[in-house]
C-alpha cells in the first residue's frame, strides 16, 4: 500500500528504526538512504509516501513541522486523524454523488468497507434535502451553516436504527442521504418516505424551517450513485415548485421535467467553475450560452428555467466563497438572485443577467477586510498569555476555557491569526524569554521554567530557531551592552 524511505545518518538512529519499523507492514518498496545529501536524490527517484528521518541532520535541520515536541506531535496526530476521518468520508461521498472518484479502485474498495451503506450488493435510494429561508429574511453564510448542521443532526437521529445509511452535504450545502432499501422501498417494515415525512414534520415544528425533499429511484451498484443523486436533485426542484408537496419522488415527476437532468449537467458545472477560477471570461460566456441554447431547445416551464438560472448563478457564488467573499460584498445588500431573475421577461435577458453576474464577480477586486477576531480566538489568546508559563499547557484545556471544540478552535485560530495555536504559544514564550534576559535574568534553566519549558535544552533550541542566537549567547551580549554601553 505504501512505499517508505529512511534517512539514516546516525548508527543509533538506524538501530532504533530497525527495531521500530516492520517492513512487512508495507506493500511497496522499502529502501534506505544512508546520508542526508543522498536523501534529496532518493526522494526524487523513488517518490516515497512516507519518509522517516531525524530532523536534526544537517540539511533537514531547519525544516519546520509545527510540532513542539514528540508528545505534542503524537497527541496532535491522533486528534487530526480523529478530526479528519469523518471529513474524509464526507468528502468521498460528496464527490461520488457528483460523479467524481478521487481514489483508485483498490483504495476505494477498502474505503467503501467503512461505509454503513452497501452500494454494491444491496438496493439503495438517495435523498436530497434543501432548507428554505424564512420569507423576507436572508441567511448569512454562518447562519446557513448552522441550520444545515442542525438539520443534518436531526436527519442522522431519525435515520439511525431505521435503515443502513450514510449522510453528507454536497457542494451547495444540501443534505444528502444514501440509504439501503428493498424493492418496494421498505426494509424492516420501515418506509423511506415515512422517514422523510418525520424529518419534515420535526424540522417544521421545532426548527420553524421549510425543508424540501427529493427522493431518487431505486438503484444497485456504486456506478449509479451520481445518477441517483441527480434524480433526487431533480425531484427536489420539483418539490420546490410544487405547492403543498415538499416531498417528491423522482418516479412521480413527468417526462419533460426528467429531461432537465441533461441541462447544466455536472460536467458543465465543473467546466464553468474552472473557467471562473482561471478568470477566462470568454470560456465562461461560451459555457453559459451553451446552457441557454439547451434551455431554448427544450420544452420546459418558466419555473424550471428560473431554477436552472439559479443553479448556474450558484456556481458563481461557490467561486466567491472560495475567494473569501460573500454575495453582499460584491452585489450589495439588496441583491437576491431569484428576485433578479424574475425581473427578466425573456430567456435572452436571463442569459445576459447570468453573464453579468459572473463578470462582476470575476472583475471585482477584493482585499481582506480589517481583521476582526472572534470572541473564541480573542479569549484563547488571553488564556495563553495568562498561562504560557505552565509547561503542561495543552490545546484541549485552552479550548475548554473558551467553550468550543478543540478541532474547531484550531481551524478558527489558524484562519484568523494566520498561525497555529502551538506556534502562537511558542511565539509568546520566546518573546517573554527575550524580555526576561533583557531585564537581567541570566540563568537559562530558570528562564526556561519561567516561560513554560521543563527541558532547558529544548528551550535553547526554540530560542535559537526564533532569534538566530542561543539564549546563553544573548545573555552574554546583553551583559556586555550593560557593562560597556
Amino acid at each position: 500500500m505504501y512505499s517508505t524511505a529512511t534517512v539514516k545518518d546516525k548508527s543509533l538512529f538506524k538501530e532504533e528504526l530497525s527495531k521500530s519499523i516492520s517492513t512487512n507492514k508495507f506493500d511497496k518498496v522499502y529502501y534506505e538512504i544512508q546520508d542526508e545529501l543522498e536523501s534529496f536524490k532518493g526522494f526524487s527517484k523513488f517518490n516515497p509516501d512516507i519518509a522517516f528521518m531525524d530532523n536534526s541532520i544537517p540539511v533537514i535541520d531547519d525544516a519546520k513541522s509545527g510540532i513542539e515536541d514528540r508528545e505534542s506531535g503524537i497527541e496532535e496526530l491522533k486528534n487530526q486523524v480523529t478530526f479528519i476521518k469523518p471529513l474524509l468520508k464526507e468528502m468521498v461521498l460528496s464527490n461520488l454523488l457528483c460523479g467524481v472518484r478521487i481514489f483508485a479502485n483498490e483504495v476505494f474498495k477498502n474505503l467503501g468497507n467503512t461505509f454503513r451503506v452497501d452500494l454494491d450488493t444491496k438496493l439503495y435510494q438517495t435523498v436530497v434535502i434543501e432548507l428554505c429561508e424564512k420569507q423576507g429574511y436572508r441567511w448569512s453564510e454562518d447562519e446557513k451553516q448552522m441550520w444545515s448542521f442542525a438539520v443534518l443532526n436531526v436527519v442522522n437521529e431519525i435515520f439511525n436504527g431505521a435503515l443502513n445509511f450514510e449522510s453528507c452535504r454536497d457542494n451547495c450545502g444540501r443534505i444528502c442521504v444514501i440509504a439501503n432499501v428493498k424493492q418496494d422501498g421498505k426494509e424492516d417494515n420501515t418506509d423511506l418516505l415515512d422517514i422523510c415525512e418525520r424529518i419534515s414534520v420535526f424540522v417544521k415544528k421545532y426548527l420553524k424551517l421549510s425543508p424540501y425533499i427529493g427522493v431518487s429511484e431505486v438503484h444497485i451498484g456504486n456506478k449509479f450513485l451520481a445518477k441517483s443523486y441527480n434524480e433526487a436533485l431533480q425531484a427536489l426542484k420539483d418539490s420546490i415548485l410544487s405547492a403543498g408537496n415538499n416531498i417528491v419522488r423522482y418516479e412521480n415527476i413527468n417526462t419533460t421535467e426528467k429531461n432537465l437532468t441533461g441541462i447544466f449537467a455536472i460536467e458543465q458545472k465543473r467546466r464553468l467553475l474552472m473557467a471562473t477560477r482561471m478568470n477566462n471570461i470568454n470560456e465562461v460566456n461560451r459555457i453559459i450560452h451553451s446552457v441557454f441554447e439547451d434551455i431554448r431547445h427544450s420544452d420546459i416551464s418558466i419555473d424550471y428555467i428560473v431554477i436552472k438560472c439559479s443553479e448556474i448563478a450558484s456556481t458563481c457564488f461557490e467561486f466567491l466563497a472560495e475567494t473569501d467573499r460573500d454575495i453582499k460584498s460584491v452585489f450589495g445588500d439588496d441583491f437576491y438572485i431569484l428576485k433578479e431573475i424574475m425581473k427578466r421577461k425573456t430567456i435572452e435577458e436571463m442569459e445576459e443577467l447570468i453573464k453579468e453576474i459572473f463578470l462582476k464577480a470575476m472583475s471585482t477586486g477584493y482585499s481582506k477586510a480589517e481583521i476582526c477576531f472572534s470572541k473564541a480566538v480573542t479569549d484563547a489568546q488571553k488564556y495563553i498569555e495568562e498561562n504560557y508559563s505552565n509547561p503542561n499547557l495543552k490545546i484541549d484545556q485552552i479550548a475548554k476555557s473558551v467553550y468550543v471544540g478543540r478541532s474547531y478552535l484550531c481551524v478558527l485560530f489558524k484562519k484568523e491569526m494566520g498561525k497555529t495555536i502551538n506556534n502562537f504559544i511558542t511565539e509568546i514564550r520566546m518573546n517573554k524569554a527575550k524580555k526576561l534576559i533583557e531585564e537581567g535574568h541570566d540563568n537559562v534553566s530558570d528562564i526556561s521554567v519561567m516561560v513554560g519549558y521543563a527541558d532547558a535544552n529544548y528551550f535553547g533550541k526554540c530560542f535559537k530557531k526564533t532569534f538566530g542566537i542561543t539564549p546563553g549567547r544573548y545573555i552574554e551580549e546583553i551583559s556586555c551592552l550593560k557593562k560597556f554601553g
